[in-house]
C-alpha cells in the first residue's frame, strides 16, 4: 500500500433552489481538472485547478466510493490506518458524496 494523500474533487447537481432560479452552470470537469468561468467575465480566462481525481456532477457515488474507497477500506479493514475526509464550504455537496441515498459511504466505516 502506498502512503500518499490523493486531493479528489466532486461537483454537485444543482439543488432544488439553483434549479428554480434557473442557475447556469459556470464550471467544467475533465479527469483532473476543474475549470470555472468568471460570471462577471466570460470573456476572461477561466481559471483551471487540477487535482488527483475530479468528478462531474452525474457521476454516481458508487463509481468514486469503487476508484477512490475501496482500496482505502479494504486496507483499513487489513488493520492499516486509513481516512476519507471531506471539506469544503457549507452546501458545497459533502454529505451528497458521503450519505449519497443511493450509495452510502459512511457506512463502511460505521458498521
Amino acid at each position: 500500500m502506498s502512503e500518499n494523500i490523493k486531493v479528489v474533487v466532486r461537483c454537485r447537481p444543482m439543488n432544488r433552489s439553483e434549479n428554480e432560479n434557473k442557475c447556469e452552470n459556470i464550471v467544467e470537469i475533465n479527469e483532473y481538472a476543474v475549470s470555472v468561468t468568471n460570471p462577471s467575465a466570460r470573456l476572461a480566462p477561466k481559471k483551471m485547478f487540477i487535482f488527483d481525481s475530479a468528478y462531474d456532477m452525474i457521476t454516481k457515488t458508487d463509481v468514486i466510493y469503487n476508484e477512490m474507497c475501496y482500496s482505502l477500506v479494504e486496507s483499513t479493514i487489513e488493520g492499516y490506518n486509513g481516512t476519507i475526509f471531506a471539506y469544503g464550504q457549507t452546501g458545497c455537496g459533502k454529505t451528497h458524496t458521503m450519505q449519497d441515498p443511493g450509495y452510502f459511504i459512511a457506512k463502511f466505516f460505521m458498521e
